[in-house]
């Protein structure tokens, strides 16, 4: 599944899940497996250590994300693929317990962002030997998490129809994100970064995205509605817009 030719400008581009019915049918999952629970489920698995954020993002939680290879490992349990059905796989999909990349993909995001991301080897159960194979795909856990938590809603006079995707939805974060300098310039300076409780949807600044997109990973299908009310299950990315 490649990228798709919409071109948006965008301040923030979001990868999100992707729940196309086409893509998860072309895998031929064994239905009868049940998925590992996420990293939201035992937070002590996860280390989070506070960062300092602008005075002007007092609402902002702002944490660095370590998760142990061992709890990882203890997680991320072999589904049962046919071998053939690994080459259909994008080079990005929500999978459980945490997204998973190519390792062309993997590669990118070193480059862009040194230690910005963890990376840990993915697994598969070959359908037909019952045999554990490595896949060419990475577990990946975006290091930095940003997360807003206002202290007081916004007012009637301050409300805004969301425009900001995913973990980021709402219209106090739409109203903070659209309005709030600090924000913007704090955001300029990751390359990429997560919103997501289970650390799923990706956050990526422009510059990277265009890169991103140049290079032609699969995976990434734009939407093209202007809210994440209106994006379809085979849409992937949403677009966050700043104010002018």
């Amino acid at each position: 599944m490649a990228s798709n030719t919409i071109n948006v400008e965008a301040d923030l581009y979001v990868l999100l899940s992707l729940e196309s019915e086409a893509v998860w049918g072309s895998l031929s999952l064994d239905k009868n497996e049940s998925w590992p629970r996420s990293f939201i489920a035992r937070q002590e698995e996860v280390t989070r250590r506070p960062q300092p954020v602008p005075p002007g993002m007092s609402d902002w939680r702002y944490e660095l994300i370590e998760i142990d290879e061992a709890h990882v490992r203890q997680r991320a349990v072999p589904h049962t693929i046919p071998a053939e059905s690994i080459e259909l796989i994008p080079d990005t999909l929500l999978w459980h317990p945490i997204r998973i990349v190519s390792a062309s993909l993997k590669s990118f995001l070193e480059k862009e962002f040194p230690g910005g991301g963890h990376f840990y080897p993915f697994f598969y159960r070959d359908a037909e030997t019952g045999e554990t194979k490595p896949a060419g795909f990475w577990y990946w856990l975006p290091r930095h998490y940003l997360d807003f938590v206002p202290k007081e809603k916004r007012g009637r006079d301050q409300l805004m129809r969301p425009q900001v995707w995913g973990s980021l939805c709402g219209q106090d974060t739409t109203w903070e994100m659209y309005h709030n300098k600090d924000f913007q310039n704090f955001a300029s300076k990751l390359p990429y970064w997560t919103p997501s409780a289970n650390f799923g949807e990706v956050v990526f600044r422009t510059d990277v995205y265009a890169r991103l997109m140049s290079e032609g990973f699969s995976g990434f299908v734009g939407a093209d509605a202007d809210n994440y009310l209106r994006h379809t299950p085979e849409q992937s990315v949403g677009y966050i817009h700043f104010g002018g």
